[in-house]
């Protein structure tokens, strides 16, 4: 809360990834014609969203998390998921936080406290082909 009389001010990130922005845009990565995109409007990728509902239709158990921020919108997913039931395993060479310690805390805590596993890319492909 603030003072009396001033409204709450957003940061120029706040319009990062606003929809038609750059910040929304996918990076390196297209979707297939055929898949789902959940538009997330939150920290967390299952607020306000149907994820939830996809994952469980399709009976996916285990995700595999990338993405930035590690310690914002990654961490908080990674927790709610946790908190749904799943499996999480961070891709720990396609994350990146706001520092390497922020980064190196959210990872911990997310081992620590949320059943978190990490493992980078290349394992993870080498699992499953």
């Amino acid at each position: 809360m603030g003072a009396p009389g001033k409204e709450r001010q957003h940061s120029d990130t706040a319009a990062l990834c606003r929809a038609g922005s750059w910040g929304a845009e996918f990076y390196a990565v297209s979707p297939r014609p055929d898949q789902r995109i959940v538009v997330k409007h939150r920290y967390d990728a299952f607020s306000g969203t149907d994820l939830d509902l996809i994952l469980r239709a399709h009976e996916i158990e285990t995700l595999l998390l990338t993405g930035v921020a590690t310690n914002v919108c990654v961490e908080t997913t990674a927790r709610t998921a946790f908190c749904l039931g799943y499996r999480v395993v961070m891709v720990g060479d396609c994350l990146a936080g706001t520092s390497e310690a922020e980064h190196d805390v959210a990872l911990g805590t997310l081992e620590r406290y949320f059943d978190a596993r990490c493992a980078d890319s290349d394992s993870i492909v080498a699992m499953f082909g």
